[in-house]
């Protein structure tokens, strides 16, 4: 049952839209062939914590800037939609609140509301790639369990800076510290972040066989070890354009038993350690509406990165990888998409073992498989699907809330139908893994679950080319 307070709410949300588009038609009419209106003024309320050119930074419109009528609601609407993609808000609303038809002068108001900024997240999470291969191939084994806790800063001065630092301890050990900083400069353009970070872990993925993962594990010591620390620098010109330059650093190490017997492949010297320097290159565009659950837009993210710099001779890969994502909303509560994805190794020498996985991690699943890794220097991956909005509605808690950023969560419910291809080769695998060198297919019903803008959990029931099936899920957050 929805509150008065609700109800009205979205009346009083129907009332102003018709409003608005009553007077852009007045507006039209009483211009003539004065058909563009002036930015006299901005206002903005509900920024408490975030500073005021954070905000303009995203707005596509800027004082004294001349708007054709006709583009006005849509300029209006994309700002809004590039307000929201900060995820610095749980609200946005970006609207004329007076419009002078003589003058041709228009006041616009930004109403917000700040989401909350300071997330210490206790960390409870499995050490295998996604939780079903933890709860069936694992058999929910909790010795294979990390705790520890996660603390992000998503707005640490107010200027969309973000500080996370990360402690586990269990099955895996890590210490990890990030800071990013988006506006080194005056006009909000250049950007950038470092991160340092150590690992060591008591069990070790050594070899892939029959597109499984085989393990080794030391109980009583830690086989594993990791360094590694980035820096990188990113240019966003405009709004949907970004691009990125990144150097890193990693120095690893393995127990004897790793090399010297089970896969003298596993880095590319054949020892037991490896340095080695990577840089890297990436251009995006992204002109979704709303970048994690998007309805409508384009993305496209192409990245090549170089793995080992000549410094060390540890190591010599060289990949390109791209992304292609296109989604089209063609009624009220129909909308469609695919994702594109493919990657290729430049450099056709073997690489070591565990730069190998290409295809079954990182968003490169293809559904119904997600029991399975593919090794190689190739893989492509296609991905389509079909949703419905079966509900769009508001959690309201009111006073037994103590937090106001949490005393109102939106929701939305999608049911969802979704297919896929891919494909991943391997020239240097013996046959071992025969999901290689085939063309796979699975999909499947899904209910999606998206809490605020950015949380998005995904029950998913998929079958493959192989004739399995089962229950799936997936979580996403942009925190």
């Amino acid at each position: 049952m929805l509150s008065k307070d609700y109800t009205t709410s979205r009346f009083s949300l129907k009332i102003r839209s018709v409003l608005l588009l009553y007077f852009v038609f007045l507006a039209v009419a009483l211009c003539g062939q004065q058909d563009k209106v002036v930015v006299d003024k901005i206002s903005i309320s509900g920024n408490d914590h975030t500073k005021p050119g954070v905000i303009y930074r995203e707005l596509l419109f800027q004082l004294g800037d001349s708007i054709p009528v006709d583009e006005l609601s849509d300029i209006l609407k994309r700002s809004k939609e590039s307000l929201i993609n900060t995820r610095l808000f749980t609200v946005v609303d970006v609207y004329f609140k007076n419009w002078e038809a003589a003058t041709n002068k228009v006041h616009i108001q930004v109403d917000l509301r700040e989401g909350w900024y300071i997330f210490p997240v206790p960390i409870f999470e499995w050490v295998d790639r996604n939780f079903n291969v933890w709860w069936v191939e694992q058999q929910r084994d909790l010795n294979r369990i990390n705790l520890g806790m996660d603390f992000t800063h998503t707005n640490l001065s107010g200027r969309r800076d973000r500080l996370n630092f990360q402690v586990k301890y269990g099955y895996v050990r890590q210490y990890g510290l990030k800071y990013t900083f988006p506006y080194l400069n005056r006009a909000k353009t250049l950007g950038l972040s470092g991160a340092i970070a150590y690992q060591k872990k008591r069990e070790v993925n050594y070899l892939t066989n029959a597109n499984k993962q085989l393990f080794y594990a030391e109980n009583d010591e830690f086989i594993y070890q990791k360094f590694s620390s980035l820096l990188n620098l990113t240019f966003r010109p405009g709004h949907n354009i970004t691009h990125e330059w990144g150097l890193s650093y990693n120095r690893k190490f393995v127990g004897s038993i790793v090399y010297e017997q089970l896969n003298p492949m596993f880095f590319a010297n054949g020892g037991g350690n490896e340095r080695a320097f990577s840089a890297s290159y990436s251009f995006t565009y992204d002109f979704r509406d709303v970048v994690a659950y998007p309805q409508n837009g384009i993305y496209f993210q192409a990245k090549l990165t170089k793995s080992g710099l000549g410094l060390f001779k540890d190591k010599n890969i060289l990949l390109f990888a791209f992304r292609h994502e296109n989604y089209f909303q063609f009624a009220d509560r129909w909308s469609s998409g695919y994702d594109f994805f493919g990657k290729t190794s430049l450099i056709r020498t073997r690489p070591p073992f565990e730069n190998s996985h290409i295809m079954g991690s990182s968003g490169t699943t293809v559904p119904g498989y997600e029991y399975y890794i593919l090794d190689g220097l190739d893989a492509v991956l296609l991905k389509t699907f079909f949703r419905y909005k079966l509900m769009d509605n508001e959690l309201r808690f009111g006073k037994i809330m103590p937090f106001e950023s949490f005393k109102i969560i939106p929701f939305r419910v999608y049911l969802r139908a979704s297919s896929g291809w891919g494909f991943a080769n391997d020239p240097f695998d013996s046959g071992v893994n025969t999901l290689n060198q085939t063309l796979l297919w699975g999909g499947g019903p899904a209910v999606d679950i998206i809490f605020f803008h950015d949380i998005v959990f995904r029950f998913e029931y998929s079958f493959n080319h192989l004739g399995e099936k089962g229950l799936f899920l997936h979580f996403k957050s942009n925190l």
